[in-house]
């Protein structure tokens, strides 16, 4: 089964408002990219399931990325603060550098990096009927991935309670973090699950916080260990998948000052 996605990544410092580079916390970068995926299912059971995950992806990191713009955007129709330091996002100091002696044309190329990764994953599902049409389920699952935008190896689990669970195998999910596996069955009964998913990471690399690959720019020291912990709600009817999702992440870099939290809602639908 393929999955294609297109999708955008944003990050800022943790405050937006000032404009002067801010050395002690992450830097402004911004991620476009394109991803292809391949799910191979070669154990199928009624209640246990195991199969592979292949993902290639390819993107650009930097101001074609049109992270700004976006930002921007979305924060005048919010009515949010302006983000106002964009002019210090990755490879900007090689940029200032040149600034006086290239055309703006040329500048802005370089001013980005085109970015490509390969991930793996390897899932196993197991559920357990309970009573009134109840199942429980416990996925574990280990990853990876290898590029210059993320390097790293990963191994979680995730808990499952609901109707049904063999109708999907676990909810979807944005990298890197527990692989949301792309398949689930269209029925014309409509199924519920909540869950909770675990997983821990050795980071090698992460372009947001390590800086340009080849070029120098701002960056941080990063943590090589980093925890998730994900949980949230999937409702399914007919042939669409309605997931909502919230993720706690613990620090990523040395001195940020808090854990990173952010919510998703996603929609998927078969055909």
């Amino acid at each position: 089964m393929l999955q294609y996605n297109l999708g955008q990544k944003i990050f800022t410092p943790e405050d937006i408002t000032a404009s002067p580079l801010q050395e002690n916390d992450r830097p402004y970068a911004g991620y476009l990219y394109f991803g292809v995926s391949v799910l191979s299912r070669f154990k199928h059971e009624e209640n246990y399931d195991i199969g592979n995950q292949f993902e290639i992806t390819l993107g650009i990191v930097g101001s074609a990325s049109l992270s700004e713009q976006s930002q921007k955007y979305i924060h005048r129709l919010t009515g949010s603060n302006d983000p106002n330091g964009w002019d210090n996002q990755l490879n900007n100091e090689l940029n200032n550098e040149l600034n006086n002696e290239l055309n703006n044309e040329l500048n802005n190329e370089l001013n980005n990096e085109l970015a490509a990764g390969l991930s793996y994953s390897r899932f196993w599902r197991f559920s357990h009927p309970l009573r009134e049409g109840l199942s429980f389920g416990f996925n574990p699952q280990i990853s990876g991935a290898v590029g210059n935008v993320y390097t790293y190896g990963a191994s979680g689990f995730m808990l499952r309670f609901g109707s049904d669970l063999k109708r999907d195998l676990s909810p979807p999910n944005i990298r890197p973090g527990f692989p949301g596996v792309i398949y689930f069955e269209g029925r014309k009964k409509s199924s519920w699950y909540i869950y909770l998913g675990l997983e821990g990471r050795r980071v090698l690399r992460n372009i947001f916080l390590d800086g340009n690959t080849f070029t120098d720019s701002h960056s941080v020291e990063k943590k090589t260990l980093v925890g998730d912990m994900q949980y949230g709600f999937v409702y399914l009817f007919d042939t669409v998948r309605i997931a909502f999702s919230n993720m706690i992440r613990t620090d990523e870099f040395n001195n940020q000052k808090e854990n990173s939290l952010y919510g998703a809602v996603n929609i998927s639908i078969r055909y």
